[in-house]
C-alpha cells in the first residue's frame, strides 16, 4: 500500500510541477530575488514539492484509516471464529 502511495505522490508532483511551470505566478517577495529566467523552473519545483508533501500527508492519513479499519475487521472476525469454536 505504501508503494501505491509513493506512486501517487510522484504522479501528483509531476502533474502539479507542470501546472506550476506553465500557470504558476511568482510571489513578488520571491520574484525580486531570482533572475527572471529562473522563475518558471522555481515555480515548477515549488509546486511539485508542495503537491508531493500534501499528497503524502493526506495519503498517509488515508492509509492509517484503512489499516485501522482492516485491523478492527480482522479482530472482530477472529473473535467470532473463537466464539464459534468454543460454543
Amino acid at each position: 500500500m505504501v508503494a501505491w502511495l509513493m506512486i501517487a505522490m510522484a504522479v501528483c508532483a509531476a502533474l502539479f510541477g507542470a501546472i506550476g511551470y506553465f500557470y504558476g505566478t511568482m510571489p513578488p517577495e520571491i520574484g525580486g530575488t531570482l533572475p527572471t529566467a529562473m522563475h518558471r523552473r522555481f515555480l515548477a519545483d515549488w509546486w511539485a514539492h508542495t503537491a508531493s508533501y500534501a499528497s503524502g500527508f493526506l495519503g498517509g492519513l488515508v492509509l492509517c484509516v484503512i489499516i485501522i479499519l482492516r485491523r478492527r475487521r480482522d479482530t472482530l472476525a477472529e473473535v467470532h471464529v473463537r466464539q464459534s469454536h468454543t460454543a
